[in-house]
């Protein structure tokens, strides 16, 4: 068979192609070329002659691999042609750029040529003997001296010193709402009057550790008064941190009643170890509460 009948067989047979959206054909021959030279399909692309119930890659046929081998080469010059055009497009702007600051260097260059010209023409043109005449010595009075300090002096009275009273944070220290199983604390705030500022009083870290070892306790207690009664929602635990202890307890209206809730509570409060201290007494409220 020739060349050109197995060209004309080739061309007249039709083809499915597959891709990974599902099978696609029946098509022709041509339209398996369109598709190679638009790149959706290539050499790897699988390919199936109609009723051969075979499948293959477009490669393994010579006049695919031929039509491919022949696009690449297209493509390969339309790349070329491509970076060219490109290549030359960039030395152009180049040149349009250099010749641009060649202009603005001569400008630049030629306008102070004629400013330095028009200067020499007006120097001249004031003093015709030359340009050292120009300058002349200018006169330049002396500062006048110093006046003269005197040997004695008198010394001024300093004004007597008045103590005023300082004022410091709000005097008062509450807890935010801690649910029982919530460790979080909340926020300090105090305030101190002292007519000298000079009295220690308890330091933050200090009282700190006072709060969180005081709510311990009266987390035991809570969660005590849960277990007995579960009508028990919690309430406000107030104390007042003063030199070593911790007095004036109270609790809210919801516990007044409950004894032992109360006992435990003063006893919880009695066990924390308060460190010794100037100043105000501290107030603080320690606010209980369940989670439902």
């Amino acid at each position: 068979m020739t060349a050109t009948r197995q060209l004309q067989r080739v061309s007249s047979e039709k083809w499915l192609y597959r891709t990974e959206r599902g099978d696609y054909g029946p098509v022709s021959t041509d339209r398996i070329f369109d598709a190679i030279r638009e790149r959706k399909i290539d050499l790897s692309t699988q390919v199936s002659l109609l009723g051969s119930n075979r499948w293959s890659a477009a490669g393994e046929f010579p006049v695919f691999r031929d039509h491919y081998a022949a696009c690449q080469r297209r493509w390969d010059d339309e790349a070329l042609q491509a970076e060219a055009e490109a290549l030359g497009k960039r030395l152009e702007m180049k040149g349009h750029a250099s010749r641009g600051a060649g202009l603005l260097v001569i400008a630049g260059i030629t306008a102070g040529l004629v400013l330095g010209g028009i200067v020499v023409w007006r120097l001249l043109k004031a003093e015709p003997l030359g340009l050292a005449k120009i300058v002349r010595p200018i006169a330049v009075e002396a500062l006048p001296a110093p006046p003269e300090i005197p040997k004695k002096y008198q010394v001024l009275p300093q004004p007597p010193e008045h103590k005023v009273a300082r004022l410091y944070e709000p005097e008062s220290y509450d807890t935010a709402g801690v649910a029982v199983g919530d460790s979080e604390a909340g926020h300090v705030t105090k305030m101190h009057f002292s007519e000298d500022g000079d009295v220690e009083m308890i330091s933050a870290a200090d009282l700190a550790r006072v709060v969180e070892s005081a709510r311990q306790g009266l987390y035991a207690c809570a969660r005590e008064a849960a277990q007995k009664n579960p009508a028990f929602a919690g309430t406000d635990v107030g104390f007042t941190v003063a030199p070593g202890r911790l007095t004036n307890m109270s609790v809210g209206v919801e516990a007044r009643s409950n004894a032992p809730f109360k006992a435990c509570v003063k006893a919880a409060l009695g066990r924390v170890s308060v460190p010794s201290f100037g100043g105000s007494e501290r107030r603080v409220t320690v606010p209980l509460r369940f989670q439902r």
